[in-house]
């Protein structure tokens, strides 16, 4: 169990390095208050490894978590938290188009992958309102879930209204849903 803490804890911890630090490798162009983080393991992408390696980290990270609170989660939980860190992992294998608007990519390969983006916001808000609903919530873990749902929402939302900041909603969105996923890890 101390283990899989561990694990959980430093995948996390790498991936939002990778989220951090990753755009300093990108090419001339990236910028990351207006680009995605899933651009920077885009197609055609110099260093697309990097970007890469950070949504295999981010759902890796998830299923470890997963597994430590197996036993306190619901089944509703349980099994939306574990679909999230898949479909996350499988967002690695799935790269998205490059943000250079000129480079060639494979239309279906990005559309899976955008495709797996959107149904992790849909499974996170499921697991959320239904797995986490229980009487023995506590208000702080109550509070931190609704805003993790919240980010989930809003923050992608806020991305369409004001596309120049995107890529800064993104980051967002990314560093709360590791913080609360260290704190279960490290209440588990």
């Amino acid at each position: 169990m101390k283990q899989i803490r561990s694990f959980a804890i430093a995948a996390i911890m790498l991936a939002a390095l990778g989220v951090l630090l990753t755009p300093s490798a990108m090419d001339a162009g990236y910028s990351w208050l207006q680009n995605s983080i899933s651009e920077t393991g885009g197609q055609g992408v110099a260093n697309a490894w990097l970007g890469r390696s950070t949504l295999f980290l981010s759902g890796t990270g998830v299923l470890l978590v997963t597994a430590l609170k197996w036993r306190v989660w619901s089944t509703t939980a349980k099994f939306s938290m574990a679909l999230f860190g898949t479909m996350w992992c499988l967002s690695a294998f799935f790269s998205t188009k490059s943000w250079v608007s000129a480079a060639p990519f494979d239309v279906a390969e990005s559309i899976i992958h955008s495709a797996l983006a959107s149904a992790m916001a849909i499974v996170v808000l499921g697991a959320l309102a239904l797995g986490l609903r229980k009487t023995n919530v506590t208000k702080t873990d109550g509070a931190l879930a609704f805003l993790l749902a919240s980010a989930a929402t809003f923050l992608p939302l806020a991305s369409l209204l004001y596309p120049d900041l995107a890529g800064l909603f993104q980051r967002l969105m990314f560093l709360y849903t590791y913080f609360w996923f260290i704190r279960e890890a490290r209440m588990a």
